[in-house]
């Protein structure tokens, strides 16, 4: 017990990772409540973004995943089929890739790149550094560059909302762990070459190790070494589940 006192917790607090650790376990605790993706990329959104990081010249591990899920909520925004009854929203918000081909022309493109930079100029400039805004054909030399990115990240939403189509309250137990993956791995679908994120990935995987082997009461059968290489700080989630710890600040 003694590990969690205030000294140890304030130690831990300050870890460089300790904020993506404590963002993946956010993310375990609200998908095993089944919460909603479109509920849960709004949530992280407003939780662990900040427009200020767009303003650093070197991010923070949290805040190169925070303007990550930022990007991810706001494309997703923008693939949301407002067409759709309350029923079918809850079973699929979003619209499927017969759609997303309708949208087949560089005018089209440049129209509907413009209603998503309007929304946020900042991280769209951030996110195509290369593009000029200013022009009234922003597209013209790199449609296949956004067109690739949205199509991915189209993609990962595809398999989310076909990986929730059965879950329940019943079951979501025994599959938030492949679910948790899905949430997790989408960001890698709006990144460039970042070693941030692969640490992010890592230290996600082992919050669901955790989870798993916590909820099997298997509390031996976590491989700690592998995801706690960034330092020992790490090494207090091996004795206490993941909720005890993330409440002890």
């Amino acid at each position: 017990m003694t590990l969690l006192k205030h000294t140890n917790t304030h130690s831990i607090s300050q870890h460089p990772y300790y904020k993506t650790f404590k963002l993946s376990v956010d993310i375990a605790s609200k998908l095993i409540h089944n919460y909603h993706p479109v509920d849960l990329f709004n949530y992280l959104d407003n939780t662990y973004y900040k427009k200020s990081f767009l303003n650093c010249l070197e991010r923070k591990p949290h805040e190169t995943i925070g303007v990550l899920i930022h990007g991810i909520n706001l494309i997703q925004s923008n693939f949301i089929d407002i067409k759709k009854t309350p029923e079918e929203f809850t079973k699929n918000p979003w619209i499927n890739f017969e759609q997303f081909k309708q949208l087949n022309t560089l005018s089209e493109w440049n129209f509907f790149i413009g209603l998503i930079y309007q929304s946020d100029p900042t991280f769209i400039e951030d996110l195509f550094p290369n593009i000029d805004f200013s022009k009234i054909h922003p597209l013209k030399n790199n449609l296949e560059k956004v067109q690739s990115i949205f199509s991915e990240i189209l993609t990962a939403l595809v398999e989310i909302r076909d990986y929730t189509s059965n879950l329940t309250e019943e079951n979501i137990g025994d599959n938030f762990i492949g679910y948790m993956k899905i949430i997790t791995k989408t960001v890698e679908k709006i990144r460039n070459e970042n070693s941030q994120l692969d640490d992010y990935l890592e230290l996600a995987d082992y919050v669901l190790n955790i989870y798993d082997n916590t909820g099997q009461r298997q509390f031996m059968g976590i491989d700690y070494f592998r995801c706690i290489k960034k330092d020992d700080a790490f090494r207090i989630i091996s004795i206490y589940p993941p909720s005890r710890f993330i409440t002890s600040f």
